[in-house]
């Protein structure tokens, strides 16, 4: 306001009261917001901000610059001028520069102070704590009026999210978290390509002259992170495929607000990437093909995963997930839970749960399924009611990599003298899987004609040799020369086991092998002359 001549334009902001705006006022009252001063607030002698001093009736506050310098002036419900300070900041306002002001008033303490934050550079100041004596004028009914003092004195510049709290609990801490926080953000600016203001509740491109750009990067606020567990990031939005989308999602974190983390693309499927710190911020990019379409952020939630509920098979029981990953429900009254999975082959799940369980409701087709660190989906429910009454609800569940059997069509496709990665890679295009560790380095020529994901990964396992492993929580795929793990599971009577039997066959048995070839050949001239090996 008032940028090219105050003394003519004249312009302000009043808030008209309606007799509630300084009555109840609580233990402490918060006033504050961002200025924009020109040269002109910064030069002149009298600057209004925030002010009671106009009517009707005795004011209460006045916030101004004088001389470029903060200050701030309380009355009595006399109108009588009881505190006056301007303070000398370590903070000097410079022409355009952004500056989120505060001071809070503590009515029981009578104590004041003030906050400075210099968006530039993040530097920020706080005034020691000031007494007062006297008392605040409860009866004032004046209109708040920003940026003018009785038709004389103007404020030359811009504001933004001023705010006027009473019986508040926000503390200087508070103040500075707030300040440290918002300077992150972008979606406001007036520089930036992307624009949080025109649509409520979501980000677009800034459109200038009818036209969208190429793209726009969005950086948001920090928010509170500090996970239980693992980090998953979900991104609501509406784009037209193939002509504008959120291309891409970044997280950095930090413990202080001062030290980030560099950037991290969350994983396929949301995984948090960066390191669980106390708080989180997004780069978010959004992106158009075509100038008259925009693509439309709604939301970016992180959601927390909690760690397994088991670590050890023998003891876990099923776990059903949301649509997020998070626990759904513990299925503590599952038994017959039967894990099958097998290197480079099956690997499903099955258990059993009475058919009235209170958690039975959440087992659903196609809903995912944990146990332990691995994941799967149900794919059959079964109710069985047997002869003495009882109805039992049979589960039939196959790991999250079964997917990869519907992926889109694969065309055939030669591999000269490749290693298995590349073909692993081909496999898992289009997929929300990736490749991990592959350790296997045998180089092969094929060709293949396998219409699917899994079949693709399944030949070149059988190929290329090692043993396929899929981490569904990660969703990565790993051939490793050896991929054998320790369960967790334990055999152990009267802990997980009714009974034990164990049968010796020696039926089968051979300990020495005799071998004849051509004209008698025998194993004696390479042997020490015995015709047979042995092993026993």
């Amino acid at each position: 306001q008032n940028i090219v001549n105050p003394t003519s334009e004249k312009t302000y902001l009043t808030a008209t009261n309606d007799g509630s705006f300084f009555t109840d006022l609580g233990e402490k009252i918060v006033v504050g917001g961002w200025i924009n001063p020109t040269t002109y607030s910064i030069g002149q002698t009298f600057i209004p901000i925030f002010s009671t001093r106009n009517g009707p009736g005795q004011p209460i506050l006045y916030m101004s610059l004088y001389q470029g310098r903060l200050r701030l002036m309380l009355y009595n419900n006399a109108g009588t001028l009881f505190y006056d300070t301007s303070e000398i900041p370590s903070i000097s306002f410079v022409n355009n520069g952004w500056y989120f002001i505060t001071t809070i008033i503590n009515r029981t303490d009578k104590t004041i102070q003030n906050f400075i934050g210099d968006r530039s550079n993040g530097a920020t100041w706080q005034s020691p704590v000031r007494n007062y004596t006297g008392v605040l004028n409860e009866e004032c009914t004046a209109d708040i009026v920003v940026g003018m003092l009785q038709d004389t004195y103007y404020y030359a510049g811009g504001f933004d999210d001023w705010f006027f709290e009473k019986d508040s609990k926000l503390t200087m801490e508070d103040i500075h978290l707030h300040f440290k926080s918002s300077i992150q953000a972008n979606g406001a600016d007036s520089a930036s390509q992307v624009d949080a203001l025109t649509e409520p509740g979501a980000v677009i491109l800034k459109q200038e002259d009818n036209k969208y750009p190429g793209s726009g990067v969005l950086y948001t606020i920090p928010k509170k992170c500090s996970l239980g567990g693992n980090g998953r990031v979900s991104v609501t939005s509406e784009y037209i495929a193939g002509t504008t989308a959120i291309s891409l999602v970044e997280t950095s974190t930090s413990d202080d607000l001062e030290d980030w983390t560099s950037w991290q693309t969350i994983g396929p499927t949301g995984e948090l990437i960066s390191p669980n710190r106390a708080y989180i911020r997004y780069r978010i990019t959004l992106t158009t093909e075509d100038e008259t379409k925009t693509p439309k952020l709604i939301e970016v939630v992180l959601h927390d995963i909690p760690k397994p509920a088991y670590e050890k098979l023998g003891f876990a029981r099923p776990v059903v997930l949301d649509s997020n990953g998070a626990w759904d429900a513990v299925l503590e009254n599952a038994f017959d839970v039967i894990v099958t999975s097998e290197i480079n082959g099956a690997d499903i799940l099955e258990f059993k749960i009475p058919f009235h369980d209170l958690k039975r409701e959440s087992i659903e087709n196609e809903k995912q399924i944990q146990i332990v660190d691995d994941v799967y989906r149900i794919r059959t429910i079964t109710d069985e009611k047997s002869q003495e009454g009882n109805i039992i609800t049979h589960v039939y569940a196959e790991a999250d990599f079964y997917d990869l059997a519907f992926s889109t069509d694969k065309q055939p496709i030669e591999f000269n003298a490749d290693t298995a990665d590349v073909p692993m890679k081909y496999a898992l295009e289009g997929t929300e899987w990736s490749v991990g560790n592959v350790n296997v380095t045998t180089k092969r020529t094929w060709e293949s004609e396998e219409k699917n994901a899994l079949s693709i990964l399944r030949e070149v396992q059988n190929i290329h040799g090692g043993d396929l492993i899929f981490d569904s929580a990660n969703r990565l795929v790993h051939l490793l020369t050896f991929g054998g793990k320790d369960s967790g599971a334990l055999f152990s009577y009267r802990k997980n086991m009714k009974s034990i039997q164990r049968t010796v066959d020696t039926r089968s048995l051979v300990t020495r092998l005799y071998a004849y070839g051509k004209d008698g050949m025998t194993f004696s001239s390479i042997n020490n002359n015995k015709a047979y090996v042995e092993d026993y």
